[in-house]
């Protein structure tokens, strides 16, 4: 009876440690996130050279940007030094989203909160200095998946 319920035992253990293994390699991988790992990027297309620049922003302005499955809408935006942007964050997606703003080459970041499915938040950001900001989503891969976008600060 005693070599029964040790191979019963070590049985046991070996089950718990499969299970355990599993677990851990289910949970450290992309498929663990909220968006199913079978969604890939839908491939971004370039521009055509004819089409117009966007508006050139200056002074205080107000600009509304949808976030979604994996895009962010608009994706160019451009303004002069000096300008105040206030970003009304829309999340149109089913995932959770945010909005990044960043010039690592001068040390520049600012972020919003995070935002479930429909929800909306603001964030207001002064562009100083003439160059290109990065605009992207910083949750998961959702910036390797297409929500990237750029702040053009042109010369004056």
């Amino acid at each position: 009876m005693p070599e029964s319920r040790t191979l019963y035992l070590a049985g046991a253990a070996i089950i718990v440690v499969v299970l355990a293994v599993a677990a851990y390699f289910y949970l450290i991988s992309p498929a663990y996130e909220e968006e199913p790992a079978e969604e890939a990027p839908a491939p971004r297309e370039e521009a055509p050279q004819e089409e117009a620049q966007p508006e050139i922003l200056e002074g205080e302005a107000e600009v509304r940007v949808i976030l979604s499955e994996w895009s962010i809408e608009p994706s160019e935006i451009r303004v002069k030094p000096g300008t105040t942007v206030t970003f009304v964050i829309v999340n149109e997606g089913r995932f959770t989203h945010a909005l990044t703003v960043e010039r690592l080459d001068i040390g520049f970041s600012s972020s919003s909160e995070s935002l479930g499915a429909g929800g909306e938040t603001t964030l207001t950001v002064t562009f100083e200095e003439p160059g290109e900001y990065v605009i992207y989503c910083p949750i998961g891969d959702h910036r390797q998946r297409g929500m990237e976008g750029i702040v053009v600060v042109v010369e004056p």
